[in-house]
């Protein structure tokens, strides 16, 4: 007579081994999966906020350092930087022999500290001759 037994016995080192928790393998695996995404989903957050907030503040600050243009009744007023004092003295005179500008007047060059370098700022003005253009 052959004897076959129904009853559940020791699994052997094969077969697919479940923690105490008495879950399977495979549904610990998709749990380790989805923190590390999240984990990697924070970082990634993180990492593009902190990019984000130091664009921003550069462009705050090359923003401040644009030359400012500004228009009143046909006189020109100009505001910006140099890195020498020559260099504003060449612009001016650039300006000075252009047959479209006239009465181009420097009113104002000084030296400051802008991150340990110094830079001069200036203002110009002057008027635009539209019948030469």
């Amino acid at each position: 007579m052959i004897r076959i037994n129904l009853l559940l016995t020791k699994k052997s080192k094969g077969t697919a081994v479940s923690l105490r928790l008495g879950l399977p393998s495979y549904v610990i695996f998709v749990i380790i999966a989805i923190v590390a995404v999240i984990l990697i989903e924070g970082y990634t957050w993180y990492w593009l906020n902190s990019t984000k907030s130091y664009l921003t503040n550069e462009k705050r600050t090359l923003e401040v350092r644009l030359s400012e243009l500004k228009e009143k009744d046909g006189k020109i007023n100009i505001s910006g930087a140099g890195m020498t004092n020559d260099d504003i003295v060449k612009y001016v005179n650039n300006l000075k022999s252009s047959r479209i500008f006239q009465n181009v007047q420097l009113t104002e060059s000084r030296q400051v500290m802008e991150s340990g370098i110094p830079v001069y700022n200036f203002n110009l003005v002057f008027n635009i001759n539209l019948e030469s253009v």
